[in-house]
């Protein structure tokens, strides 16, 4: 599969022409989440919004090196699309992840799609299911932008960590939908370790500075 670059001239109108639409619930959620845990936010490369070809369907690839980095992607895109959010399936049941639960159901219950997961001896981790796809695909089909972790998170929580392990939710995504990707990199820069949530207490008394990257929007 091919990146393919856009016509820019047959774009005769931007993502910047279409309203603030992401439930105001969710934004507000979003909001509280990222004044709390971090100290200051820089964002670059949102000129390229202006690439996305009018009426296009959005898949928002971001990185997840850190339990921000999603929501701080959502939250710096909210007032640019329509945003629906991918998230472990563990975060939907009070009984295996409470706190993850709670904060979901402030959210907005109905901002958030599930991906299954699977025990191992390593945790739980990622577990593909093509049956988890189809909500997705209708939600695009409604006029809805997903967000959709571009790899695993990370896991031993240390500073410049790398994740070398991409995964592969967004391209199929992309694939069954003919959805555009758009890539975001967010960097969450403190002392303490890469804001997984074994540092949230850390967050709290040390608020690091975040920066994040949008990146040039494709198609597969």
């Amino acid at each position: 599969m091919e990146r393919q670059e856009f016509n820019m001239s047959a774009a005769k109108e931007s993502i910047e022409s279409r309203p603030q639409i992401t439930p105001r619930r969710l934004m507000l959620a979003l909001e509280a989440a990222v004044k709390l845990q971090t100290k200051s936010v820089e964002v670059d490369g949102k000129d390229h919004l202006k690439e996305i070809p009018p009426d296009s369907k959005v898949i928002v690839a971001t990185t997840h090196l850190s339990d921000l980095d999603v929501p701080m992607a959502a939250y710096v895109l909210g007032n640019e699309l329509n945003l629906i959010i991918t998230d472990q399936s563990v975060h939907h049941h009070f009984t295996e992840e409470g706190g993850s639960y709670i904060e979901m159901i402030l959210a907005g219950k109905e901002n958030f799609i599930p991906i299954d997961h699977k025990k191992s001896h390593k945790g739980k981790e990622p577990s593909f299911n093509p049956d988890n796809f189809a909500p997705m695909a209708e939600a695009l089909e409604k006029g809805k932008d997903v967000v959709f972790a571009a790899h695993a998170p990370s896991k031993k929580h240390e500073k410049n960590l790398k994740n070398d392990r991409g995964g592969y939710g967004a391209v199929y995504l992309a694939e069954i939908s003919d959805a555009v990707v758009l890539p975001v990199a967010v960097e969450v820069i403190f002392d303490g370790g890469t804001g997984m949530y074994e540092n949230h207490f850390k967050t709290f008394f040390k608020k690091p500075d975040v920066k994040v990257h949008i990146g040039a929007p494709f198609k597969l």
